[in-house]
This record gives C-alpha cells, sequence and structure tokens, in this order.
C-alpha cells in the first residue's frame, strides 16, 4: 500500500477528505494484473471511492508507479506529495498498526517527501519558519572566540619556551 498526502505550495491541502492526513492510496487491495493497481481517494477516515487504474511495474526490489496529477487533484503549480509505504498492516483504519504490524516506510508516523515545481522558500528562514541569522551569529561569535583562544594559548606556549631557556 501506498499512501499519499497532496499539498499546495502554499500549505493547503488538495482535498479535505483523508485518513491520518493522507488523501489517496494505491494498491490497498490485491492488484487487478501483473501491471494495472488501483488508486482511492478518502472519503473520510478508513472509507475509499475509486479515482481509477494506475500502472505499476516491479522489478527485483524496486517498483514504480504512474500517477497522472489530475488523478491526485493537481493540474498545474508547484506541490508537495507526502507518502508513505505500508505492507501487511493487521487492522486496517488504525494508524498505530504502523509501530506493531508488518513494514512501513519511513518508520512511525514519519513520511517521506517530494516536491514538485519550484517551492518558495524565504532564503533568511529555515524549516520552522525562524530567522537563521541569530544562529549564523553564533556560529561567528563561536569561531572569532576559539581563533583567540588558539592564538593566546600559542602565545602563552611561546613566552614559557623563552623563559625556561
Amino acid at each position: 500500500r501506498l499512501l499519499i498526502e497532496v499539498v499546495y505550495s502554499d500549505g493547503e491541502a488538495v482535498s479535505k477528505e483523508n485518513w491520518e492526513s493522507f488523501q489517496y492510496i494505491v494498491n490497498r487491495n490485491t492488484p487487478q494484473s501483473e501491471t494495472v493497481t488501483t488508486l482511492e481517494a478518502s472519503a473520510g477516515g478508513w472509507n475509499w471511492e475509486t479515482v481509477g487504474e494506475v500502472q505499476y511495474r516491479a522489478s527485483g526490489n524496486r517498483l514504480q508507479i504512474q500517477i497522472p496529477r489530475t488523478m491526485l487533484g493537481v493540474e498545474t503549480g508547484d506541490f508537495t506529495i507526502n507518502f508513505k509505504w505500508s505492507d501487511n498492516m493487521q487492522t486496517d483504519g488504525d494508524i498505530m498498526d504502523f509501530y506493531v504490524h508488518g513494514d512501513v516506510a519511513p518508520g512511525g508516523r514519519y513520511k517521506y517527501q517530494f516536491t514538485a515545481g519550484n517551492p518558495v522558500i524565504p532564503a533568511d528562514e529555515n524549516s520552522f519558519g525562524k530567522s537563521v541569522w541569530p544562529w549564523i551569529a553564533c556560529g561567528g561569535a563561536a569561531a572569532v572566540g576559539c581563533a583567540v583562544g588558539a592564538a593566546v594559548l600559542k602565545k602563552r606556549k611561546k613566552v614559557k619556551k623563552e623563559y625556561s631557556k
């Protein structure tokens, strides 16, 4: 199972209906063939409605899934896909099952992320929306402090050598 959350670059979700923030699921049921499976959209909670068929290809330990943007509710523009892979869940609809049964990647409630287009990230902000300049200033001050400390130690060693002669 591939669980998908789609978010526009402004942070707005493509769909309000979701299960634990995931709006779509691929391969919830056994695939129809060796190359076709189903994409479903959440109707709220662990209730799913078929969106359409999607192509996939499995080879060795690799899996490729082809999902048109339009099937994810994205026509154009910048967007982010957060996703998670789950296998062998024992209790459908129970998010805590990610911690107990089967395989899930990434672990627990974490998600992988793919960003399409040109996301707008202010140059002076980190992912928490806080300015990075105080950290840069602290780092610079620490570097200067280390350099001054090293110079003082070097001078003391030189003075000690002169007195010991």
